[in-house]
């Protein structure tokens, strides 16, 4: 897994990510936590009223914000 364009920060002890207006994540491996996390994934896109462009080869997620 490759996070492009984040920070990560912690903050009360627990360790998050922090994202700049341009990101890019790339995940290529089959297994449950990849699986939970593209379902977060896209459910935080739907929350933030984003706009989902599609699923790239090697699972590969991309989506920007509704103007």
């Amino acid at each position: 897994m490759m996070f492009d364009g984040m920070v990560a920060r912690t903050l009360g002890g627990e360790l998050y990510l922090s994202s700049a207006l341009a990101k890019k994540i790339y995940v290529n491996v089959d297994i449950p936590e990849i699986a939970e996390f593209k379902m977060k994934t896209r459910q935080a896109a739907d929350e933030a009223s984003v706009e989902l462009l599609g699923e790239m080869e090697n699972s590969q997620v991309s989506w920007r914000p509704l103007l």
